[in-house]
């Protein structure tokens, strides 16, 4: 596994960092707090993203105490709870309704400067979406059968295959494109239509397609007076940029991205394709669910305090309470 090779040559630079600082080896929780706090978010969920991007060359900032590099937070992660009443390390641990559980963060700041701190627990509420079915085919605009499609602040568009002409499916939702700071796409089929028995116990089954999402710039050599601009995977593919795919054994496929209107250009653009063209079925029925989130305070969780100035080579404590509503 390529990241986790990567992750390990981060954490020997981060532990190189960390003696030359402080004069001592760290322990294994303060490594991993200090790549886990030192990660980029990439604007997903925690449990698709974990931290975030790894973000070596802050961690190493972190770990050696540079003025400007930022805090640690310990622990790295959150588990609160119980199993029958005993907190065990590395195992399960469960809250029920109506429980109320209490533990610390601690805010270090290993620089010259004080540093001010928010707190604040969010959760991912949906805002959102959009749902189209559509079907594979061939055409001049298609001509290997995958679907394409396209949205941003305009709303949902594909393209006529015959007249090469832009068609708007859905008119936008005001606000829904400005606001969302994750789009999750879904593309999923019958799966009658990829499998198909041979005898009692076999099936050939025929998961062929994958799923991709682009960023959508336009190149304007492309395109003359009459036809476009629209994107276009099969012939303009230096217009788009790969920002999520997913290719497995399934006939649900998804993929995500995230600030839409900040991280984008002209639009995200959604792209079902076979890969091996051997194995495209005609007509094949697809529903793409198109869903938007937003980041909202998440109520079970109350920081106290909630703003913070962590002083200079010094530590801050916040309370985290988690509060599990009632049956």
């Amino acid at each position: 596994d390529v990241s986790a090779a990567l992750v390990a040559g981060a954490a020997a630079l981060v532990v190189e960092a960390f003696i030359d600082g402080h004069g001592r080896a760290p322990k294994y929780d303060e490594v991993r707090a200090i790549l886990m706090s030192a990660a980029d978010d990439a604007g997903h969920d925690v449990l698709t993203q974990g931290a975030g991007f790894l973000n070596v060359s802050r961690a190493v900032k972190l770990a050696a105490g540079t003025a400007d590099a930022g805090l640690v937070v310990s622990p790295s992660t959150w588990h609160p709870g119980t199993y029958r009443d005993i907190v065990r390390a590395g195992f399960t641990r469960l809250v029920y309704p109506g429980d109320v559980r209490t533990d610390s963060l601690v805010l270090e700041n290993a620089g010259d400067l004080p540093i001010d701190a928010t707190v604040e627990p969010v959760a991912y509420v949906k805002i959102g979406e959009y749902v189209h079915a559509n079907a594979t085919r061939t055409d001049p605009y298609q001509p290997t059968g995958n679907v394409a499609l396209w949205v941003n602040d305009t709303g949902l568009w594909k393209v006529d295959g015959a007249t090469l002409t832009s068609v708007r499916l859905q008119a936008p939702v005001p606000g829904l494109w400005a606001n969302a700071e994750l789009v999750k796409v879904t593309a999923y089929s019958d799966l009658s239509r990829l499998t198909y028995k041979v005898s009692e116990t076999a099936y050939v089954v025929n998961y062929s397609y994958a799923l991709k999402a682009y960023d959508w710039t336009i190149d304007w050599t492309n395109w003359f007076p009459g036809i476009g601009p629209f994107p276009w995977p099969s012939s303009f593919m230096n217009e788009l940029n790969t920002v999520g795919e997913t290719f497995h054994q399934s006939n649900a496929l998804e993929v995500r991205a995230a600030f839409p209107a900040t991280a984008l250009r002209e639009a995200l653009v959604i792209s079902l394709e076979a890969p091996d063209t051997t194995l495209a079925i005609a007509g094949l029925p697809w529903t793409f669910a198109i869903e938007f989130y937003d980041r909202a305070p998440w109520p079970w969780a109350s920081p106290s305090p909630a703003s913070v100035t962590v002083p200079d080579n010094g530590t801050a404590t916040v309370d985290l309470t988690l509060t599990v509503p009632g049956t």
